[in-house]
Parts: structure tokens; sequence; C-alpha cells
């Protein structure tokens, strides 16, 4: 129950979120909120559209609800105006018995409304909420970018518009 609750913050946060240039999402039927958000949507599929533009801008129409785990947590600039952490979320899936598939995304906090949820150095007793290395998240946001990872590997951009530690 406290994880239908927290989805259905995260989603009504998200949609408060969506940039001002665009124009007004309204939700007041099923059917326009799932032309809005994207929630079926995987990291999985969100990783492997990363070399498919005409798919990443389909995606980038909507919020993306997507969860993972945090593999890095980096601070750039905790600076009110000039905020900027980027959290490598991750995720896996077997094919076959023995090759795991791993599914990336970079997640970009760039709105000092993150700043409790994140830390230069990790506190000795962190909060539940707080984003930290190997723990699992739930992500809104959009699609805005592609990054190359050092691998060479197209990696996706999201922007947050809300990010919650799930327990």
């Amino acid at each position: 129950m406290k994880t239908i609750i927290r989805v259905g913050l995260v989603l009504a946060l998200a949609v408060a979120h969506i940039p001002a240039q665009e124009a007004p999402v309204s939700l007041e039927t099923a059917e326009q909120f799932r032309d809005a958000v994207a929630f079926g949507t995987s990291l999985a599929e969100v990783s492997a559209a990363a070399d498919d533009m005409s798919l990443l801008q389909e995606m980038a129409e909507r919020v993306l609800i997507l969860d993972g785990i945090a593999a890095s947590v980096t601070v750039y600039s905790v600076e009110e105006d000039d905020f900027y952490v980027e959290v490598e979320l991750v995720s896996g899936s077997w094919d076959g018995m023995e090759t795991v598939n791993v599914h990336s995304a970079y997640v970009v906090l760039d709105d000092p409304f993150f700043s409790e949820q994140v830390a230069e150095r990790e506190p000795r007793d962190p909060p539940d909420d707080m984003i930290l290395r190997n723990r699992r998240v739930l992500v809104a946001g959009r699609l805005v970018n592609v990054a190359e990872a050092p691998d060479g590997k197209l990696v996706p951009v999201i922007q947050a518009f809300q990010v919650r530690v799930i327990r």
C-alpha cells in the first residue's frame, strides 16, 4: 500500500514539474494520464532505444517512470543557483543462464529541490530517503539527451522531476 501511495505522489509531482514552455497537460481522464505518463516503459527499453532517434523522440514526449539501482551518485554542485547531481541508474536482465545484460541511464538532478536527498559525502547514519550508491530508486522524469559512456555505449539522459528511494 505504501508503494502505491508513493507512486501516486511521484506521478502527481512529476506532472506538476513539466516544463512551463510546453502546453499544459490535462489529467482529467485516465486516457489523458496514459498519454502523458509512460508507466509501462522499463529502464531496459529506454536503454535499448539509445540508438533509435525516432523511438527516443517518442519517449521524450512523455514522463517516464523508471526504477533501478543507483550505481553511482556524482555531486557536481550543491549551490542553490548551480545545483547539479548525476545518478547512474542501472538494472539487469538475464539472457539465458550465463549472460546478464546491464541497462543504464544517467539521471540528472538539477533542481535544489533534491538537496536534502543527496550529499557530497555519505553521512555516517544517512536518512532512509537519501539517494546513495546501491539503493533502489524510483525516478519520474523526461528523456532529454543521449550521452556517450566511457566504453562508447550510448546512454539515455533523464532529467528527474521526482526521485524516491524504494525500501
